[in-house]
């Protein structure tokens, strides 16, 4: 077998014993960075018929990128305390106003996604508050936080072994090869 063949094969060898399974991918991890926080009454007075939109939506809305980009707490800009939950008013209902629903809830009773119709709610609109005054008179709890997911996956430790153990097999075969030409 000639030195160019050998070095193939010790690579094709070294390659699939580095390629992991499926199953030996450890599972995603996800970190959060607090991007910023909007109030409820901060969205367009009722009145203009505003989208409907759920917490994500609406960090989407003011911070850019997607909805999926988002976790959202009622808790603080604290990522160890997201609670994945979001304070909504409610067209003639404030129920979700004080007792937060799911980060992705929303209603609209419109084709058109509005919300001047029973039941609608969101995570963006003034209802339910002084909305039409030259400074709106929001109250402090019902404070939304955004925080942006990152998500990564890590290969499990055996993955890491089995690369190294084909690097090494690499390693001898190119250092044999070398070995045998100057010998």
């Amino acid at each position: 077998m000639s030195r160019l063949a050998r070095v193939v094969a010790a690579a094709v060898f070294a390659v699939a014993l580095s390629t992991p399974v499926a199953s030996a991918h450890a599972a995603p991890v996800t970190t959060y960075t607090f991007v910023g926080s909007w109030f409820v009454g901060d969205g367009p007075i009722w009145s203009t018929n505003p989208q409907a939109m759920s917490g994500r939506m609406t960090a989407a809305y003011l911070f850019g990128g997607s909805p999926t980009d988002y976790a959202i707490s009622t808790l603080g800009n604290d990522p160890t305390t997201i609670n994945f939950k979001a304070y909504l008013d409610g067209y003639g209902d404030a129920q979700y106003l004080y007792t937060p629903a799911d980060q992705d809830f929303f209603q609209s009773s419109r084709a058109d996604g509005g919300y001047d119709a029973w039941p609608s709610y969101s995570a963006y609109v003034c209802d339910h508050q002084d909305c039409y005054g030259a400074v709106r008179n929001l109250d402090p709890a019902i404070q939304n936080y955004a925080f942006r997911a990152d998500v990564t996956s890590t290969p499990e430790p055996a993955s890491l072994a089995l690369m190294g153990t084909g690097l090494l097999v690499i390693g001898g075969v190119v250092r044999r090869t070398r070995a045998q030409a100057n010998g």
